[in-house]
């Protein structure tokens, strides 16, 4: 019924096969390629479980088989995009405010908010390479990071943060054609 997975900390793939796994980790319970259940690991003792609940499926019913901590996460697909709402409980109580991320055809997140009011968006280019994050608080641009090499030599080693006014003027950096970067909303791009 469920194709079983593992997964890091980060939530990425770990390879099949490994002799030894980390001190923290995920066992993931899949159904037609989605997860349904991930069971978190630590020093070989499950200490969450992160559970999608399904539209039909009721949250106090499924907060009870998971009684202890349950990262509860409703997903949407929307388009070419996978929308994520999460909600953390501690023995049946809220513990943190929603958080939502956003995931393009590729798998890379474009966007995440906390639920208090601070957001960060990612810039990606057709290859997957991430070139700009960008910082919002009560949905206004506060700053963004470069990681585009094209810009004197910054990289992942070495990422800058710049002003608005200062990332306009940026070397190939056409802020106008960004909209979806502009604000923290919208959550979903019309188009990236």
């Amino acid at each position: 019924m469920f194709d079983i997975s593992y997964e890091d900390f980060f939530e990425d793939p770990l390879a099949q096969g490994r002799v030894e796994m980390p001190a923290r980790y995920f066992k993931v319970y899949s159904i037609n390629g989605l997860p349904k259940k991930k069971e978190e690991y630590k020093d070989g003792h499950i200490v969450m479980v992160v559970y999608y609940i399904a539209p039909d499926e009721i949250l106090e019913e499924v907060l009870a088989l998971f009684p202890e901590k349950m990262d509860i996460r409703i997903r949407n697909c929307i388009g070419e995009y996978i929308h994520t709402r999460s909600r953390e409980f501690v023995k049946g109580e809220l513990l943190f405010p929603e958080s939502t991320w956003v995931k393009d055809r590729n798998g890379n997140e474009i966007y995440f908010s906390s639920g208090d009011g601070e957001t960060i968006k990612s810039y990606f280019d057709e290859s997957g390479k991430e070139l700009y994050v960008f910082w919002y608080r009560d949905n206004e641009l506060v700053n963004m990071e470069t990681c585009n090499p094209k810009h004197n030599g910054f990289s992942h080693e070495d990422r800058s943060f710049f002003s608005l006014e200062k990332m306009k003027a940026l070397a190939g950096f056409d802020w106008a054609a960004m909209g979806y970067f502009h604000h923290a909303e919208p959550v979903i791009p019309d188009s990236v």
